[in-house]
C-alpha cells in the first residue's frame, strides 16, 4: 500500500499540525509503510499569496501526487477533496471550533465551506470523541463514516532532573517561585481572560507565584493584564523548543488550560507527561485526555478555577515524586505508535472498498 499524507503548508505556522505530520510519517515508516509527505509552500509568505496558494494551487498539485490511498491531516485543507479521488481519501478533522467561536462572518462562511467537504471523504477521523459528535451533529456525518484516534505525546515529554530546570530558569530569567504554566494560543476559545482574572485571585492568597505563558497575548488581553494590575507577574514565551517546552512543564507547579472548546488537548496531555497536574475545563474534550487524573473546573468562573488552582499550589506536588509518576501513567496510555496503528487500519479499510475500475477512472 502506498500512502501520500498531504500536509499543512508550513507557511501557516500551525506547530500542532506539523508534528501530528512527522509523527505519523515517523511510525508508519516503523511499520515499514511505503508512505510520502506532500505539501507545497508559495514563494513569499504575504497573508494574501499564502491563502491563494492553499486553495488554488496546492490542489493543482495534490492531484498529480496521489497514492493508492491518501491522507488530508487537517480538515483546514478538506478542499483538496474536489480534486482528490475521493473514494480513497481519508481526512482528519481535529474540530469544528469555529462554527461556535468565529466572529468575522467571511472567515465563518470560508471555514463551512471547507468542512462541508468532509462529507466526500472515505473516512474521516476525529481526534476525540467530542469532535466526533460535532461532525455527526454539525456537519451531519454518518457516524460509521467517523473514527476516533487520539493523538500521541512525544516521548522527550517526561520527569526531568532538577539540573536541567535549573540550567532553564538561568537561562529564561524564571524566578524561583510557584509557576502557573499556561500554553496556548490568543483565540478566544481558549479562555486567556479567564485564565487572566483567575490568576488575579490566586495572588491574592499565594504571594510569591507567577503565571508562565508560552504563546503571545493579543492587544485586548493586554490590556487586561494592564486593568488587573498583573503585568510584574506575567512571564511569555513564543516558541520554544521541544526540549525547552519538556523543561518548563517540569519547572511549573500547575499546568492550566480551561478552554470552553477543544478538538483534543496535546499540551495537557504533555504536561501529564511531565509529571504536572492539570486544572482544566470540564464538558470538553479535555476530560478524554485526562482522565480521572484531571482537576476539573468551570471555565465560566474565574473563582473555581483559581480555587482549583490554589488547592493544587498548596499540595507541591514536587515533593511527591509518586503522585508525578501517577500522573504520568495517563500520558502512557496515548502514544503516537497505537495513533499510527490504528489510522493505518483506516487505510486497509478504504482501500479493499474501493473498485479496481473507479482506482483507475480516477488516476
Amino acid at each position: 500500500m502506498k500512502v501520500t499524507l498531504f500536509a499543512d503548508m508550513k507557511s501557516e505556522s500551525w506547530d500542532s499540525m506539523n508534528r501530528y505530520a512527522q509523527s505519523l510519517s515517523r511510525e508508519f515508516n516503523a511499520l515499514n509503510l511505503s508512505v510520502s509527505i506532500f505539501r507545497t509552500e508559495p514563494p513569499l509568505r504575504s497573508s494574501r499569496l499564502k491563502i491563494f496558494w492553499r486553495q488554488k494551487v496546492y490542489p493543482m498539485l495534490a492531484r498529480f501526487r496521489q497514492g493508492e490511498v491518501n491522507h488530508v491531516l487537517d480538515h483546514s485543507y478538506a478542499h483538496l477533496l474536489g480534486f482528490l479521488s475521493a473514494s480513497r481519501t481519508v481526512v482528519t478533522c481535529h474540530d469544528l471550533i469555529p462554527l461556535e467561536f468565529e466572529r468575522d462572518e467571511r472567515l465563518l462562511a470560508f471555514f463551512k465551506r471547507t468542512v462541508s467537504n468532509l462529507s466526500k471523504a472515505a473516512m474521516v477521523i476525529a481526534d476525540s470523541e467530542a469532535t466526533r459528535k460535532d461532525l455527526i451533529s454539525k456537519l451531519g456525518l454518518s457516524p460509521e463514516k467517523v473514527k476516533v484516534i487520539y493523538l500521541g505525546v512525544d516521548p522527550n515529554f517526561k520527569i526531568e532532573l532538577s539540573v536541567a530546570k535549573d540550567r532553564l530558569r538561568r537561562e529564561l530569567n524564571i524566578p524561583k517561585a510557584k509557576i502557573i504554566f499556561s500554553h496556548s494560543s490568543a483565540l478566544n476559545y481558549k479562555n486567556n481572560e479567564g485564565v487572566l482574572k483567575a490568576f488575579r485571585l490566586v495572588l491574592n492568597e499565594v504571594s510569591d507565584v507567577y503565571l508562565l505563558r508560552v504563546g503571545l497575548y493579543n492587544k485586548h488581553q493586554r490590556q487586561l493584564i494592564k486593568d488587573l494590575g498583573i503585568g510584574d507577574r506575567i512571564l511569555e514565551l513564543a516558541r520554544p523548543t521541544d526540549e525547552k517546552l519538556s523543561t518548563l512543564y517540569n519547572l511549573s507547579d500547575v499546568f492550566v488550560s480551561p478552554s470552553f472548546k477543544e478538538g483534543f488537548g496535546l499540551t495537557v496531555l504533555q504536561a501529564l507527561a511531565c509529571g504536572v497536574p492539570v486544572v482544566v475545563s470540564s464538558g470538553t474534550s479535555l476530560e478524554e485526555v485526562a482522565g480521572e487524573f484531571g482537576v476539573y473546573c468551570d471555565p465560566h468562573d474565574e473563582d473555581d478555577i483559581a480555587s482549583k488552582i490554589i488547592s493544587l499550589l498548596e499540595r507541591d506536588y514536587h515533593k511527591d515524586r509518586a503522585y508525578q509518576e501517577t500522573l504520568t501513567t495517563r500520558a502512557r496510555f496515548f502514544t503516537w505508535q497505537k495513533t499510527a496503528r490504528e489510522t493505518l487500519k483506516v487505510y486497509q479499510e478504504v482501500m479493499p472498498n474501493r473498485p479496481e475500475q473507479s482506482h483507475n477512472r480516477d488516476r
